[in-house]
């Protein structure tokens, strides 16, 4: 048996530690996203297949997208179930009056078949500078499962209502759980 000089080794455990570098960073279940050139969509990435998810169409982003959080995927299959959190701008330009550089927060759940086409959505905004709601409590676990707490403020007569919002990842199927009771 051949031994290794010195230099050797070090390549050889360079591109060992390279690789399992490169392997640690393969996002779980092989889902990844991105925004798309302009910063209006999000785009799904598999492997080579590449789709974006027409966020546009779900939920009701006025800005440029500032930031995607993958939450929770359930894995490839005949429909895979993804949550994500988007944040965008509140408005489109520099002068937008005072949410002009505020953020909107949504959560989005999608139902994606295998060619990561949208089949199913919801979405509820969680975060607002335009909307009249104050977060109150964020949990996020570990599994993917969330459930976010907010109050919606009395507006022009209507009493104050506490909304929860929950997503269980033991059961993607059913998307997003709204609870809205008046206080």
């Amino acid at each position: 048996m051949k031994t290794l000089t010195a230099p050797a080794r070090f390549v050889l455990s360079a591109c060992l530690f390279a690789g399992l570098s490169i392997a640690q960073a393969e996002p779980a279940n092989g889902l990844s996203l991105q925004p798309d050139s302009r910063n209006r969509d999000v785009v799904a990435i598999v492997g080579s297949q590449r789709k974006p998810l027409l966020l546009w169409k779900v939920a009701s982003i006025k800005g440029p997208i500032q930031g995607q959080t993958l939450i929770a995927d359930s894995g490839p299959g005949k429909e895979r179930y993804i949550l994500l959190s988007v944040d965008s701008r509140s408005g489109t330009g520099p002068a937008d009056g005072p949410c002009g550089k505020g953020v909107e927060t949504d959560l989005i759940w999608l139902a994606l078949n295998d060619k990561l086409e949208v089949r199913k959505n919801d979405t509820y905004r969680i975060a607002s500078c335009l909307e009249p709601l104050e977060g109150l409590k964020r949990e996020d676990q570990p599994d993917g499962s969330v459930r976010a707490t907010l109050v919606r403020p009395a507006h022009g007569g209507e009493p104050s209502r506490n909304v929860t919002v929950r997503y269980d990842a033991a059961d993607a199927a059913q998307g997003l759980q709204v609870h809205d009771r008046v206080n």
